[in-house]
């Protein structure tokens, strides 16, 4: 690789294109993987925003209790079941869902990732009482509807949790035969091999997996003996796990997904939970693109010896405010080596003709900040004639309900609408001038 930094200078609105080479230095032919993770942002007053949040959420929280892992010789009230009913029949096929071809073994508790429209499924267990714990893994492929083995995953895990990062499958934790587990293990499509990668801090099953900014995310489970509310997170090119915020609630086998979302799960072997959280500004989910950088391709091969050159574009028009914006640039072949990164940094300043926009939302009634709302901007002439279309500014609003953009102010005054779940929206318009700082609050009424 030509250069491990990247910094780019430009104005708001602007774009920059730079090129980095990529040597294949090595014996063997290699297929090569980029991806994108945001670090962080520094506003032009130094103040900064990390993606690694050192704070500690809610108090930990760790629940004893007597919870069952694993397939059982009897069912749940201690007796064989002497029911000759025949188990009831399941499809997918009904109403809008269509159905697949039927996996080729049963199987539950097992982890699931998708990667370039096909599905990867590994381990698990092939039923609740008197099953097996499985090192079998197959990955569907919706052009045949086919399941196609792919290399077993070196041990037999239940409740692992698992998914993509940057085309790499990594399966966290479980339960094997031998008890819980903090391992995790990385599977390579392009070689259809399995690689070992650093340990879980503790041993972890049940939890919840997600891939979110370039990195692996695993929430609660069965953390040691305890149902644990522990979140901790894994850099792929660090080759090192991190403590993140901790959950409000401790559960287990719970679902959950980029966000990063918990949904349900179990509070003990008896209680099942419906409350659901989610630990915002994790939503740069595995294949998508951080806002303002991109590459003119996403994979590629090298034979030994060759190079290949990559455009990467730092876009400055994707950004809302100044500041210096920061990601890497991360790449990972079907080698058995640990993937690295560039560094890019985007500085992206205002332009002279430019406004400061800023203000917050709050509920009418109550005065109370509104987390989340949407704020619209739109140029006055444009939203009472063809619409806002490419001139609209779409940002939402923080913790304390408050938005902060800058934008061209030529084509002032503006239109701000502001909406909220159950809240009717409000609407302002304010004279925008270049250069100086304008505040519009707004306040919405409930429906």
């Amino acid at each position: 690789m030509s250069s491990s930094r990247l910094p780019v200078n430009e104005s708001l609105g602007g774009s920059v294109g730079k090129k980095i080479t990529f040597t294949n230095t090595g014996q063997a032919p290699l297929h090569v993987n980029l991806g994108e993770q945001s670090t962080g942002y520094t506003s032009p007053d130094g103040t900064s925003t990390t993606t690694s949040d050192s704070s500690a959420g809610a108090p930990t929280v760790r629940v004893k209790g007597n919870y069952s892992p694993g397939p059982l010789s009897y069912g749940p009230s201690g007796a064989k079941s002497t029911s000759n009913d025949p188990p009831p029949t399941t499809s997918a096929s009904t109403g809008p869902w269509t159905g697949i071809a039927d996996y080729p073994e049963p199987v539950m508790d097992n982890a699931v990732g998708t990667y370039q429209g096909k599905v990867y499924s590994v381990a698990g267990v092939s039923g609740i009482i008197g099953g097996k714990f499985l090192t079998s893994s197959y990955v569907h492929d919706p052009a045949t509807d086919t399941w196609t083995p792919i290399a077993d995953i070196p041990e037999a895990l239940e409740s692992p949790g698992g998914a993509f990062i940057n085309g790499t499958m990594y399966v966290a934790g479980g339960w094997s035969a031998d008890g819980a587990r903090a391992t995790l293990y990385a599977y390579h499509p392009a070689a259809d091999t399995w690689t070992r990668a650093a340990d879980m801090p503790d041993t972890r099953w049940g939890a919840t997996a997600s891939g979110n900014d370039g990195k692996l995310q695993v929430v609660g489970g069965i953390v040691g003996t305890d149902a644990a509310n522990t979140v901790v997170a894994y850099d792929p090119v660090s080759d090192i796990w991190s403590s993140l915020p901790n959950a409000g609630s401790a559960v287990f086998r719970a679902g959950g997904g980029c966000g990063i979302y918990r949904i349900g799960g179990m509070t003990s072997d008896n209680d099942t939970a419906s409350s659901a959280e989610v630990l915002p500004g994790r939503d740069q989910c595995d294949g998508d693109d951080v806002s303002w950088l991109s590459a003119d391709r996403t994979s590629f091969d090298l034979a030994p010896g060759r190079s290949t050159t990559v455009t990467v574009r730092a876009d400055a028009s994707a950004v809302a405010t100044a500041g210096t914006y920061t990601a890497r640039l991360t790449y990972n072949t079907d080698a058995p080596y640990d993937g690295a990164s560039v560094e890019v940094s985007l500085k992206a300043t205002n332009p002279r003709s430019w406004g400061h926009l800023s203000g917050t939302v709050t509920d009418r009634h109550t005065g109370a900040p509104l987390v989340g709302a949407t704020v619209l901007v739109c140029p006055v002439t444009h939203a009472a004639t063809t619409g806002c279309g490419q001139h609209a500014h779409t940002v939402r609003t923080d913790s304390d309900g408050h938005y902060d953009l800058w934008l061209d102010a030529r084509p002032s005054p503006v239109r701000i609408t502001a909406s909220a779940a159950g809240h009717r929206p409000a609407i302002k318009e304010v004279t925008l001038p270049p250069g100086r700082a304008t505040t519009a609050d707004l306040a919405l009424a409930a429906t």
